[in-house]
């Protein structure tokens, strides 16, 4: 038996991830963050993944989210709790 990760919602492995890249639901991206990381790094795509969210919204969303990653990269935590304030605001926007 493998000792690989899985998804608790969907049931997706970390070795079907790595093999389609492809993820099934809003708990892979929680469950697979480093995965996605990494795989992303190799495809040579930068920043975090933000998801799949349409227009203006999607773009703010994914600019936080890059400016977040480069917070804590420079370990300027107290920057980073406010962009990710500022996160929860939008997605709370996006919800209603």
């Amino acid at each position: 038996m493998s000792d690989t990760v899985q998804c608790s919602e969907c049931g997706l492995s970390a070795d079907e991830l790595q093999r389609t890249a492809a993820i099934r639901c809003p708990a892979c991206v929680r469950t697979f963050r480093t995965e996605l990381f990494l795989l992303r790094r190799r495809m040579g795509v930068q920043g975090v993944y933000a998801g799949r969210i349409p227009g203006e919204r999607g773009t703010e969303h994914a600019s936080l989210h890059e400016e977040l990653s480069l917070a804590i990269d420079r370990d300027d935590f107290e920057q980073a709790v406010v962009i990710r304030e500022k996160l929860k605001l939008l997605n709370s926007r996006s919800n209603s």
